[in-house]
């Protein structure tokens, strides 16, 4: 479960490389950006992102005085990379390891 304060964002815009995720908004309202466009969410409205570049997104609560609360669920493998393009830094998630580091030149 994540709550997200007024005008904040849970994560900036990203996507995984193996991890399918799911949010299912239990209060409050939310703004999905995606690679095309902005979704608006409210109380029971539920999104699916795939793994990959298409799946890129990010979940920002567009209340001014309301916490948002959602579910944040989906696959989990032990190995995953998420990429944010912005920063153009990486999140590997290992077991027993986290670490944000800068990506690569390509």
């Amino acid at each position: 479960m994540v709550e997200v304060q007024p005008g904040q964002t849970s994560y900036s815009y990203h996507w995984h490389e193996k991890n399918e995720e799911v949010f299912f908004i239990l209060s409050g309202q939310a703004i999905v950006t995606t690679q095309d466009k902005e979704i608006h969410l409210s109380q029971a409205d539920a999104i699916t992102f795939p793994a990959g570049p298409k799946g890129a997104h990010c979940i920002r609560n567009a209340s001014d005085s309301e916490p948002l609360v959602y579910l944040d669920f989906g696959a989990d493998h032990s190995l995953e990379i998420a990429h944010f393009p912005q920063s153009k830094q990486m999140l590997i998630l290992a077991p027993y390891t986290q670490a944000m580091v800068s990506q690569p030149n390509k």
